[in-house]
């Protein structure tokens, strides 16, 4: 009986370090540089995931103000990884599309009180470079 109990207890630990390593997995990591649409246009924005279900991204906007943010509940849907967005100008979700090798992703966001979305994209890069950064005349449809 205390065999068969050490064993269950092995194999439930076993169950949920790999579960634990399956959720993370499935979240994407790193740092990445690219733009969000905000007020119509196309600003820098780096974000920064951690693999887990929370992270960071600071966007500039036009008049060069730097505005951080938050993620949060980050939880993979498929393919797709959703947050929870918040900064000063409220919150809402960003839903992101990752590669398959994790270098990029694309993605969209919504504020919270609205149907509209709005482009956020990024690829793996220097978020020291957010300031030379150009996203050029992208908008979204």
């Amino acid at each position: 009986m205390r065999k068969t109990v050490t064993i269950l207890t092995a194999f439930t630990a076993f169950l949920f370090s790999f579960a634990s390593h399956a959720i993370a997995a499935g979240l994407p990591q790193g740092t990445f540089i690219g733009c969000a649409e905000s007020d119509g246009v196309m600003v820098p924005v780096t974000t920064e995931l951690g693999g887990g279900p929370e992270g960071s991204y600071l966007f500039v906007e036009e008049d060069g103000s730097r505005v951080p943010g938050s993620l949060e509940k980050g939880r993979a849907n498929g393919p797709m990884v959703e947050y929870v967005w918040h900064d000063k100008y409220g919150s809402g979700r960003l839903t992101i599309l990752p590669t398959p090798e994790g270098d990029a992703f694309t993605g969209v966001w919504k504020p919270q009180e609205s149907n509209e979305s709005f482009i956020w994209w990024g690829k793996r890069g220097d978020p020291a470079r957010i300031d030379q950064f150009d996203c050029g005349e992208r908008k979204s449809s």
